[in-house]
């Protein structure tokens, strides 16, 4: 039964999250072993999400739209955005192939074929986050550990269902956050600065990690003293190329509609973060608890005042223990950390937007080899599950909402 698989896939992920704590105090390094672990997880992991992918078809307002985008930047081409979209242009230019693959190939809408094309490309940001995971944490947890932890994302059942069950795509955002954090962890700023661009372009989502990146390239040039020209120059570098892939992605969007890129993503922008204006949007959090979901923010009292403060609380803590710690490794958990707050008392927060954690927090346990960490990835992913599930079964909390 699909419970007796869940029971099973959560069983395996925690027992891989525990593998990889126990392994990690002996530094385990069984070169073969690990590779078995991994590779073992990836393929298991793989013929779930095929099964599941084919199985259902998702979220109905998502695929949906990532369907029907698919096929309309295979046919208008960079005039695509002539109708409605609230996505920006890098999540739009990787499903450009998906929709000439089922046009050129005459496949049908609205069937498996078509869903497994949707959900490939975040099927393999997963694979990609697992290796990923093993990768940076290798020198810490010794290899067998470190394939462990990579495995245990790889199977988690929450990460699962957002790329394979729901058929959403928060996880290319995951990937692309997590390579930018590991670049910046390296001082590699170019490097970092480059793939967050990317992140923005995918999901604007991402801009509520840049005051967090901000602190961090200040903290940098601040503790650079003498070396403090060097940093000034790789950080600039990284700026510019930062705002160079965000130009060139948008530049023929925008020549399409007669605009220039910098007017046209900014009203683009602004018109996504503009929708949905309500307290909260299905998200498990502190407003569900007051029946406050799909509550307008104009109908909210004093709540939307303490909701938008939970964002100022959230970075001003995020302020005080970077700079007390001097650390830039405490990045990951940072970032999770802050995501958190703002999911559970910010405003305008969605049901998924705290997925991106989880690959925070394994990483975190990765630079840091602490158990509570560990712990508590466990227990978000959880959380994250459970309220993917409520809303994709269209029971609880979408009955729950306010009326109009």
């Amino acid at each position: 039964s699909s419970f007796a698989a869940l029971l099973l896939l959560s069983v395996l992920f925690a027992a891989a999250c525990a593998l990889s704590y126990a392994l990690c105090r002996r530094r385990g390094d069984d070169p073969k072993a690990a590779r078995v672990v991994l590779g073992t997880a990836l393929a298991a992991g793989l013929i779930v999400r095929v099964v599941l992918a084919v199985s259902v078809r998702g979220f109905g307002v998502d695929m949906n739209c990532f369907e029907g985008w698919a096929e309309r930047i295979f046919r208008n081409g960079f005039h695509f955005y002539d109708d409605w979209c609230d996505y920006p242009p890098g999540y739009i230019l990787l499903l450009w192939p998906i929709g000439a693959l089922r046009v050129l190939l005459n496949i049908g809408y609205d069937t498996p074929a078509p869903w497994l094309l949707i959900k490939a490309i975040p099927i393999v940001c997963d694979a990609l986050i697992a290796l990923l995971l093993a990768d940076m944490s290798r020198k810490k947890l010794g290899r067998l550990g470190a394939s462990w932890l990579g495995a245990a994302y790889f199977i988690n059942p929450a990460v699962i269902f957002n790329a394979a069950v729901w058929g959403q795509v928060d996880c290319v955002l995951s990937l692309l956050l997590l390579l930018a954090m590991s670049y910046a962890v390296s001082r590699r700023w170019k490097s970092a600065l480059s793939v967050f661009a990317c992140a923005i372009l995918i999901k604007p989502q991402a801009l509520m990690f840049a005051p967090i990146g901000l602190l961090v390239l200040i903290c940098e040039i601040v503790a650079a003293r003498e070396k403090r020209a060097e940093a000034l120059r790789q950080i600039g570098a990284g700026v510019g190329l930062m705002i160079g892939i965000v130009v060139a992605a948008a530049l023929p969007f925008s020549l399409a509609q007669g605009r220039d890129p910098f007017s046209w993503l900014w009203s683009l922008y602004a018109g996504t973060l503009g929708e949905y204006n309500y307290i909260t949007v299905n998200a498990c959090n502190f407003y569900v608890l007051l029946g406050m979901n799909w509550r307008a923010l104009g109908d909210a009292g004093a709540w939307t005042y303490i909701a938008w403060a939970a964002y100022a609380a959230a970075f001003g803590l995020a302020v005080w223990f970077y700079v007390k710690s001097g650390d830039r490794s405490t990045v990951f958990l940072l970032c999770a950390m802050v995501l958190s707050v703002i999911f559970a008392f910010g405003a305008k927060m969605h049901e998924r937007y705290l997925y991106p954690a989880i690959a925070l927090l394994l990483a975190a346990y990765a630079v840091d080899r602490d158990a509570r960490i560990l712990g508590t990835a466990i227990m978000l992913s959880a959380s994250v599950f459970l309220n993917g599930a409520l809303v994709l079964e269209d029971q609880w909390l979408m009955n729950s909402r306010v009326p109009s």
